[in-house]
């Protein structure tokens, strides 16, 4: 009796010690947990505030130099026929923008005069506003909001002084539709309780995501402590944690400055929205340790015999977990790190390569010889296949790491070939090869992301011409089965495939050598990610994509879209002359 009350006091003693464990250890686990969900929003705060911030310092950089450009003909009282020509390129190029409004000059009557515009629009006066008395000569000042008279919309002006002595002209002015900037600010941020700020370093609002009232739009935080405590003015970037002057909600933040126009963007995100996934688990394991607290309390010597026997197995399996599970999560934080540090040190130079070459070879900076606008059209067309190549790499790695994610929407098509055609018929001209299109029905609508699909079918598409017969044809078609499945199928009458190459073409970084292509193709047939990258945006939709191929009989690459992605169309989609094709003359 003795040694059975002494087995039962063992026993119990240990059931309560093992549940004690599991309420402590949850407890840590939870500590920790909270810690590490933390960091990651910090992690990817940062990343947003540095996509944010390539934003803002293109559209700075493009006002900057529009009103340079224009500037020696503001200040001519007697323009040429030349620059009425750059101030038309100029326009054509604020228009691809939505984001700019367009230029503007103010005479020393303070008469604002917009020179982009419609030419009956009459001059407005604009003495009473911020941007009169900010402006400054040799440099562009970023002025607070103001509701335009013109337009009765908020535009945030960028001005330029001009030297009163050599102009009637007092400054010059670019307008940036604040409304449109704090749409696209709502593309980026968080949507529950994320928030994108563009201030100055005075601690001006330039804008803000969500957007503010009117009777709130011009604000400074000058006083905020938030903002006295952070003190960015002397810092490149870094992080911040506290009250926001905004709403007293209690946010993580990143910021980072942009340098040449003393202006920062900050990102933040509500704490409690944060751990919102933490507190799930919390939910979870406050759960599953009650369960399993009742489940001792029940059964309580089988259940501790069983834990005894399993209790150094089950510490070395949860060891090995623990190991591989944090070489994981440094793996994939290095691979974070470099995809941030990727798109920022590769897109930012890239993007000016091409923005500063595309300027030039516009003649924004006045006309070039012929020989330097070659060199210059081979380093645009250099710096768009680097381009490609990295956008590449990166969809890749995050199709890879499961964080691409669709912006979907309801499209006809007819769209996405149409486009394929534009985009390749060049290519198919130079080979002497015939596009053909075919729809079946021809009002066919698809819901997905357009500009993935379009990149899927864009790469299959070249894959095509490039490897084709010359001379020979690619048909293009969409149709829908019986099923209700949508099958798109791009078809070459080319060399064609063996099973052993088709194997390799599928795989990562895979490249086939194909017999019949001539030198300079070789040297440009890419990194080999078309193809699985194509089946993993395919696979994303919930479809397929799969490739049929004999040595000497062609290629086919069919891409099956389940029918939940089938639309029936509102209205009929335009498909005049379907199967004109496209041949080279």
């Amino acid at each position: 009796m003795r040694a059975y009350r002494s087995s039962r006091h063992a026993v119990t003693t240990t059931a309560i010690a093992i549940a004690a464990l599991i309420w402590v250890g949850g407890a840590l686990w939870l500590w920790n947990d909270r810690v590490a969900t933390l960091q990651e929003a910090r992690n990817e705060l940062g990343r947003m505030s540095i996509s944010v911030a390539e934003h803002a310092h293109r559209l700075l950089s493009l006002s900057d130099l529009f009103l340079e450009s224009v500037k020696p003909i503001a200040i001519d009282p007697q323009p040429t026929p030349n620059d009425l020509a750059l101030i038309a390129r100029l326009t054509s190029l604020l228009r691809q923008d939505a984001s700019l409004t367009g230029l503007a000059t103010v005479d020393k009557q303070h008469m604002l005069h917009v020179i982009n515009g419609a030419p009956s629009q009459p001059p407005v006066y604009v003495g009473d506003r911020p941007f009169v008395a900010e402006a400054q000569v040799g440099r562009m000042v970023a002025s607070p909001p103001v509701k335009s008279r013109l337009s009765n919309r908020w535009l945030l002006p960028l001005v330029h002084g001009i030297d009163g002595s050599v102009s009637s002209i007092s400054l010059l002015m670019a307008g940036v539709d604040i409304p449109a900037l704090e749409r696209h600010y709502d593309t980026i941020r968080h949507s529950v309780g994320g928030a994108i700020t563009l201030l100055r370093d005075d601690g001006t609002v330039l804008a803000r995501s969500p957007s503010p009232s009117d009777e709130e739009r011009v604000q400074t935080l000058t006083g905020a402590p938030l903002f006295n405590t952070v003190n960015w003015r002397g810092e490149r970037d870094g992080h911040f944690e506290g009250p926001s002057p905004f709403d007293g909600i209690w946010r993580l933040g990143a910021y980072k400055r942009i340098e040449p126009f003393n202006i920062g963007v900050v990102v933040s995100l509500a704490r409690d929205a944060a751990l919102e996934p933490w507190w799930r688990r919390v939910r979870l394991v406050l759960a599953g340790s009650v369960l399993v607290s009742l489940a001792i309390a029940v059964g309580t010597c089988l259940i501790l015999r069983l834990l005894t026997s399993l209790q150094a197995e089950a510490l070395t399996l949860e060891n090995r977990v623990h190991d591989r599970t944090r070489a994981l999560k440094l793996l994939l934080n290095r691979r974070e790190q470099f995809l941030a540090g990727v798109s920022h040190e590769l897109r930012s130079p890239l993007n000016a390569i091409l923005g500063f070459s595309e300027a030039l070879l516009m003649g924004i900076r006045g006309p070039i010889p012929t020989e330097q606008a070659d060199y210059l059209r081979d380093i645009h067309r250099s710096g768009q296949h680097l381009l490609a190549l990295v956008n590449d790499l990166l969809d890749s790695a995050a199709i890879d790491a499961g964080s691409l994610r669709l912006d979907e929407s309801t499209f006809a098509a007819s769209d996405i070939i149409e486009e394929t055609i534009r985009l390749i018929s060049q290519s198919a001209q130079l080979r002497n090869i015939t596009v053909t299109t075919r729809i079946d029905p021809p009002d066919l609508t698809l819901h997905g992301d357009r500009r993935r699909l379009l990149q899927a079918v864009l790469n299959l598409s070249v894959n095509a011409v490039k490897y084709g017969r010359q001379g020979g044809r690619v048909e293009i078609s969409a149709e829908i089965e019986p099923t209700g499945d949508c099958l798109l199928t791009i078809a070459d009458d080319g060399e064609g495939i063996s099973p052993e190459d088709l194997r390799l073409a599928l795989a990562p970084y895979g490249r086939v050598e194909h017999h019949t292509a001539t030198n300079a193709e070789r040297s440009n047939e890419g990194t080999g990610l078309g193809l699985p990258l194509s089946i993993g945006i395919v696979e994303l939709h919930d479809g397929t994509l799969t490739l049929h191929s004999e040595p000497g009989h062609g290629t086919q690459a069919v891409i099956r879209l389940p029918s939940k992605r089938v639309r029936l169309a509102e209205q009929p989609v335009d498909t005049t002359e379907p199967n004109l094709p496209v041949r080279a003359t």
